[in-house]
């Protein structure tokens, strides 16, 4: 048992870890927008995201 979740461990910072460093060292802000302020952001009516007119 102690096995099984050692190799899940080890599987899952395979693929946490590199994906971290990329996002930190290779994010392309240049392709990045400004940020948008809340007040231009669309609202949507309802629950589900549906204008309900």
């Amino acid at each position: 048992m102690l096995t099984m979740f050692v190799v899940a461990s080890v599987w899952l910072g395979l693929a946490v870890v590199p994906t971290l460093i990329a996002n930190t060292y290779f994010l392309p802000e240049h392709l990045l927008g400004p940020p948008m302020a809340d007040e231009e952001i669309p609202q949507l009516d309802g629950l589900n995201g549906a204008n309900n007119t």
